[in-house]
């Protein structure tokens, strides 16, 4: 029975292997551990829906590796299995590509890589559409390198973000509340706290605010920073 095994030089998902191409899988290169115990396990597993959508992210990842010009490196079972178990359920093309750029940067030995950690795995899982829609409003504008990077963000700062970044629709109060309540108890984001003005503070991770009522003014933790950057694509220069 082949499987992901042979650190990626043998890609698939043992049935699966046949719908990969040699091209994709020379691509991968030697990305995983031998896996061939806890593999042929989540094979019996998995559906077949399951089954197809590791394998699609599995291409893709191998995908972005090329694209970004990476040799890359073996990846620990320790975040394979996650991994897997995580993208063969995730639906979602929005929130898909956050899966394929983590394992993509995991793979990344350039020292200028982007680091993640095992938690981020857990932490996908748990967005919704408009959580990452909104961390990504928050992260750009705090990547804008001025003064107005210091200051939490009001609602109608988030959706001008959201019309910069290019989204075709943005989101009504209800789910921009939520969202806020969700990346704060994450702790990808932290809300201001009372008395503190719009400048930055150490402080603000409390989640004891009124059920279905986000916080009014919040900003990109530096755990968001890092989670955002490790589930993006890792960009094509040398490290």
């Amino acid at each position: 029975m082949e499987g992901w095994t042979n650190k990626l030089i043998e890609v698939g998902l043992t049935s699966a292997v046949e719908t990969l191409s040699s091209e994709a899988t020379k691509k991968l290169g030697p990305v995983l551990n031998e896996t061939w115990e806890w593999l042929n396990d989540w094979i019996n597993r998995a559906t077949n829906e399951q089954e197809k959508r590791a394998t699609a992210a599995l291409v893709d990842t191998a995908g972005m590796i090329s694209a970004a010009g990476i040799r890359p490196k073996a990846v620990s079972l320790r975040l394979l299995k996650p991994w897997t178990e995580g993208v063969s359920v995730e639906e979602r093309e929005f929130i898909r590509s956050m899966w394929t750029s983590f394992l993509a940067n995991a793979a990344n030995p350039r020292p200028t890589r982007k680091k993640g950690h095992r938690s981020f795995l857990e932490i996908i899982l748990q967005l919704d559409v408009g959580d990452v829609m909104l961390l990504n409003a928050l992260y750009h504008i705090d990547s804008k390198g001025d003064e107005a990077t210091l200051s939490y963000r009001s609602d109608e700062d988030i959706r001008e973000a959201f019309e910069v970044i290019g989204y075709s629709r943005s989101l009504d109060d209800e789910e921009l509340q939520f969202a806020k309540v969700n990346l704060s108890r994450l702790g990808l984001c932290v809300k201001q706290m009372a008395g503190t003005g719009g400048g930055s503070s150490l402080l603000g991770s409390s989640t004891t605010w009124e059920a279905k009522k986000g916080p009014s003014r919040v900003q990109v933790s530096a755990f968001g920073r890092a989670f955002y950057e490790a589930t993006q694509p890792p960009k094509n220069s040398e490290g």
